[in-house]
């Protein structure tokens, strides 16, 4: 995973003291996390398509406020792959934020990452 060092903020930088999604990989080599202004989740999750299954991952997370929306702090490894699969939805949507593209690319490269090293996912609102 590309993400340019152990505690990436290229996706929050420029929004300080607003709403902050927190993101930690952890390993056993080392722990890599990722800050996410909020409103990119609103860009990437706030408007999905009605799904005959129901939602999943953080779709249903933010759309349902439920588990990492409602003081969940930990992706079990056994879920990480319905996260994964939720990201990879949103990856031919448009966005008005050419910056949430790339917010879902890295999410998605976060996720893989996790799957690949069968490593948990910490996630804290802020």
């Amino acid at each position: 995973m590309d993400t340019g060092k152990l505690n990436n903020t290229i996706f929050y930088d420029g929004y300080e003291g607003e709403g902050e999604i927190v993101l930690t990989l952890l390993n056993s080599q080392n722990a890599v996390t990722l800050h996410v202004w909020d409103g990119y989740f609103e860009e990437i999750f706030g408007n999905p398509t009605i799904s005959s299954t129901g939602w999943s991952g953080f779709t249903k997370d933010y759309q349902e406020s439920t588990r990492t929306f409602n003081g969940e702090k930990r992706i079990i490894f056994s879920t990480i792959p319905e996260y994964l699969s939720d990201l990879k939805n949103y990856e031919n949507h448009t966005f008005s934020f050419d910056e949430a593209k790339a917010c879902l690319n890295l999410l998605i490269n976060f996720f893989e990452q996790a799957l690949s090293s069968s490593s948990e996912i910490t996630v804290e609102i802020l």
